[in-house]
Order: structure tokens, then sequence, then C-alpha cells
């Protein structure tokens, strides 16, 4: 009888761990799909994500080493402050995030971990997600990899000898090389009080 309840209890463990392992984040939509009390919020911190992405997406044209060995230092000062510009602009809060940090300055909002833990397969679609947070609405934007991005997220051996030196000495558990173009390299977050 007692190697019965042992065993019963072990297999609730078991389900329950399972459970919340497969279990995916609750209270979230596509965009536009939200809930109308909601959709307020999310079309304000859609304009701030749009924002971000188009200034995010600015090319380059120069690919020599020594002006990618100053990208790497231009992006990592100026992306924050463009970022709160936006976000202050917009009245939202925002930033940056993979589920492959470069800069653990930028790691997920914990509502947003799960989902991005999520996404980090082959399945992922190109949707803003829209998440209820109770007092504040949250969404995430996926980011494919561009070609411009590879030159400093691609694969390491493609990468001159001076900016792989300068991308370990700045961030020594870079985990954000070895993307293809086109793979989800990481998402835009906002919120936004409701």
């Amino acid at each position: 009888m007692v190697n019965n309840i042992a065993k019963l209890f072990w297999l609730l463990i078991v389900l329950l761990i399972i459970s919340a392992c497969t279990n995916k984040p609750q209270n979230y939509w596509v965009l536009k799909a939200e809930p109308s009390s909601i959709s307020h919020a999310a079309e304000k911190g859609n304009s701030a994500i749009l924002i971000l992405l188009s200034n995010l997406g600015n090319k380059r044209t120069d690919h020599n080493s020594d002006s990618l060995l100053k990208e790497v230092t231009a992006r990592h000062e100026r992306a924050p402050i463009m970022i709160s510009s936006i976000a202050n602009e917009h009245g939202v809060a925002m930033g940056i995030t993979s589920g492959r940090l470069r800069n653990p300055d930028n790691a997920p909002p914990d509502w947003a971990l799960r989902y991005i833990q999520l996404c980090q397969t082959d399945n992922w679609k190109d949707e803003t997600i829209v998440f209820d947070l109770k007092e504040k609405v949250g969404l995430l934007k996926p980011v494919a990899a561009q070609k411009t991005c590879l030159s400093c997220h691609g694969p390491v051996e493609s990468f001159p000898p001076e900016l792989k030196a300068k991308i370990i000495r700045m961030f020594p558990n870079d985990k954000a090389t070895g993307y293809k173009n086109g793979e989800l390299i990481g998402f835009i977050w906002a919120e936004v009080i409701k």
C-alpha cells in the first residue's frame, strides 16, 4: 500500500513537471487579435516597436574590418540611447532581447522569457505577440537576421580576427553568433500601461 502511494506521488510529480514545461504562457494574442480592452495600448507599443525596428535596420554599406570594429562600438553605445529616446517619446518601456544574448543588459523581461524560449526553434512566426500583464500590456516583435546582421552575428569563423577579439573583449559571454540569414535573431519588446 505504501509502495503504491509512493509510486502515485512520484507519478503526480512527473506529470506536474511535464505540464509546467509544456504549457505556453497564458493571456497572449497575435497583434490585432487581442481583446478590445487592450488594443489601444497594444497599438501604442507597436508604433514604438516599428520605429525602433526601422532605426535598427539602418544598413551599412562599408564592410571592411575597420568599419566593422567601429560599428560594433557605435551600436553598443547608440542602441540604449536610441531605445530610451523612442520609449520616452511614445510613453512606453522597451528594449531588445534574444534567446541567445550578446549583452546581458538585454535580458528579456520576466513576462517574455517563456515565450522567447518557446520560439528558439525553426517554428517561430513573424508575428507581434500581445500579452495581458494585468496593469500593463506587453508586446514581443520577432526580428529575423538580415545579411547586414551577419557581419557581427554570423558564423564566428567568418569574422576578421580584430572583430572577433573586440567582441570577446566587450562581451565575454557572447552567445549571439552563428546566425544565418532569415533566422530568428531576437525580439523587440515593449510594455505599455493600460
